[in-house]
């Protein structure tokens, strides 16, 4: 039967998981079904690694049986081959020739541990070596790398910043590395910079991505928005207060969106209103810090940092958060529909109740503790993230081009004239829209969502946090007319956080936090007091007066007291949780053998009425 069950039913698996981890998705089907021309995937596996390394043993034997699976679904047009490639062999020459990083023995041997794919064309894609830290994200590279040979052109995505998502230069002539966002882009699609000097954008661009701080000249601005009203797909990102450009050298200025910034008014234009000037703070979602409060670390909740939860998306079904399950923000916007626009304004991502806008003035020296002391709940969900879609006006109708207006001043009339008539073909009045606007973009960096480990000069690998990039992906596809990896893009265990542990520390926080301030302010007077106290000098020695001296012992003591309440607070703030410890680790030692007994005594009285019941039966018989 094992033998039989082997050969015809590989096909064939239970999974028993909540999140399916270890099903075949149907992005992956659909990616073998739609395969055109045949693939040959190349996995070198040293089984000196596998001898040496139990957790890549095991990890070993799993990516196999994932990629036999993969043939068997693919109708023959995917050919699977797994090569040992010993030490000074044909086959480890090949695994170099390749660029599969070799992993040192500690003998003078390496091992490998990559993935080599090939299409008809002679087209290569690789994985230099399968991270067991990436082991969550095993089906979601492979099947990139199997989509990547059935796909060779890809569609183009546009990128007007002035943050150095590209890399480039730090102030000091240091290398800046591409963000990480930009490198799973590039796994998809061509992505290529717009420079603020261009005049236009690219005809070859399809999907145009805008990420504040964006500087534009007036005609590149033009043609941007000529490009959101041919319904041409546009994906913003703008940040009321963008944190990379605070603290970049080079964006010194930058970092606020003001309600006069192209990208504002585009988007007003196009039926968008985003809170310029002010962020949004929710305790529902705010992550919790450690952070410098004179000299001593304390934890707090960060109101404007938050890391938000599928309870965040309006409708978790959608498309758009295929497979993300939290997402990390930090000082966003807001956003709502413009007044008197005609467009359809559809909420994606929105706060709790509890949120409220808050003046990015607290952001010149951002406190937590300040941001806490200044909280009050809006009783109101504010939206993050919207597609809007529909009728929209031009946010240059009846605007004068730079060029028109120099021409003007210059009494050149039939000139401006014509220039008019040229600049009318470029930008219409009014048009259908189809964007997704976000209301932050330090969603993007890589220090919201990502952990970067170097493989090789040339290989870098991205260990997510969270699935920022996984809802741009999503959105890049859905809105380009893909979807082929919607559905498979961030795939990993979905994080289950301790609700009602989390709820007992909010609260707790905002009983004692306001106690803890007055207990600080009083010790911070106390301790000026002391420091008044003036000592006088008499024959060499410090004189103080005995009215001094007790004041001094009262303050000293008065200190002491407050020190002590101090403590006591700081402790009440994990009490709760502690107290809930407490009990649920009684229930599960006592609990579960209470259950045991009661099952075994409900099973033995139950044996005892079956045996009573036999015995009547036989006197009776």
């Amino acid at each position: 039967f094992n033998l039989f069950a082997s050969q015809m039913l590989r096909q064939y698996r239970a999974d028993f998981t909540e999140e399916k981890l270890y099903t075949i998705s149907d992005a992956t089907r659909k990616v073998l079904n739609s395969l055109e021309e045949p693939v040959t995937l190349r996995l070198y596996f040293s089984r000196s690694l596998a001898e040496r390394a139990p957790l890549y043993a095991d990890y070993g034997a799993r990516v196999k049986a994932l990629l036999r699976h993969y043939a068997d679904l693919s109708h023959g047009m995917l050919k699977v081959e797994v090569i040992d490639p010993e030490p000074f062999s044909a086959e480890e020459d090949r695994a170099i020739a390749a660029g599969l990083q070799a992993i040192p023995l500690g003998d003078g041997q390496n091992a490998y541990f990559g993935l080599v794919g090939e299409n008809s064309t002679d087209q290569r894609e690789v994985i230099p070596f399968l991270s067991a830290e990436r082991a969550e994200y095993l089906e979601y590279d492979l099947t990139k790398l199997v989509h990547k040979l059935n796909t060779p052109h890809r569609k183009v995505v546009g990128v007007i910043t002035s943050l150095p998502m590209f890399g480039g230069f730090t102030p000091r002539g240091g290398r800046r590395d591409d963000w990480a966002v930009v490198l799973q882009m590039r796994e998809f699609y061509k992505v290529i910079p717009i420079e603020e000097t261009a005049k236009e954008v690219p005809s070859t661009v399809d999907v145009l991505l805008i990420v504040t701080p964006a500087k534009m000249n007036d005609g590149l601005a033009r043609s941007v928005d000529a490009f959101a009203l041919s319904g041409k797909p546009v994906i913003v990102y703008a940040d009321p207060w963008n944190e990379a450009a605070a603290i970049d050298r080079n964006l010194i200025g930058k970092s606020a969106l003001k309600a006069d910034d192209p990208v504002a008014k585009m988007l007003s234009a196009w039926g968008v209103k985003v809170s310029t000037g002010r962020i949004v703070g929710d305790i529902t979602f705010a992550r919790k810090v450690i952070f410098n409060n004179g000299g001593r670390e304390q934890a707090a909740s960060y109101l404007v940092w938050m890391e938000l939860d599928r309870r965040a998306f309006v409708r978790p079904e959608d498309p758009v958060f295929a497979n993300v399950n939290n997402m990390i923000v930090g000082s966003a916007g807001a956003l709502e529909k413009a007044k008197d626009a005609k467009t359809v304004f559809e909420p994606l991502v929105r706060t709790s109740d509890r949120a409220m806008l808050m003046s990015t003035d607290y952001m010149a020296m951002p406190n937590p503790l300040e941001l806490l002391a200044a909280y009050k709940p809006g009783g109101k969900p504010l939206v993050l993230a919207a597609r809007v879609k529909g009728e929209a006006r031009s946010a240059f109708a009846g605007a004068k081009s730079g060029e028109i207006a120099k021409k003007d001043a210059a009494n050149t009339q039939k000139d401006a004239a014509n220039e008019k008539k040229k600049s009318a073909s470029g930008s219409a009045r009014t048009g259908r829209v189809n964007l997704l606007v976000f209301a932050d973009a330090d969603t993007l960096s890589d220090r919201f969502w990502a952990t970067r480990r170097k493989i090789s000069e040339t290989q870098t690998m991205i260990i997510p946090a969270a699935a920022n990039a996984t809802f741009l992906l999503n959105a890049l596809e859905q809105m380009s007319g893909g979807g082929a990896l919607s559905g498979l893009r961030g795939r990993s265990l979905k994080q289950r956080p301790f609700v009602r542990v989390e709820e007992i520390r909010r609260a707790a926080e905002r009983r004692f936090r306001a106690r803890e301030r007055e207990l600080k302010e009083k010790l911070k007077e106390a301790e000026k007091r002391l420091s008044s106290i003036k000592a006088r000098v008499e024959g060499g020695k410090v004189v103080i007066s005995e009215k001094d001296r007790d004041l001094i012992v009262q303050v000293r003591s008065e200190i002491l007291g407050l020190r002590r309440s101090l403590r006591d607070v700081q402790r009440a703030l994990v009490r709760d949780i502690e107290n809930l410890g407490f009990w649920l680790k009684a229930v599960n030692i006592a609990g579960v053998a209470l259950l045991v007994a009661l099952i075994a005594l409900v099973v033995a009285l139950a044996r005892r009425a079956r045996a009573r019941r036999a015995r009547r039966t036989f006197r009776e018989a």
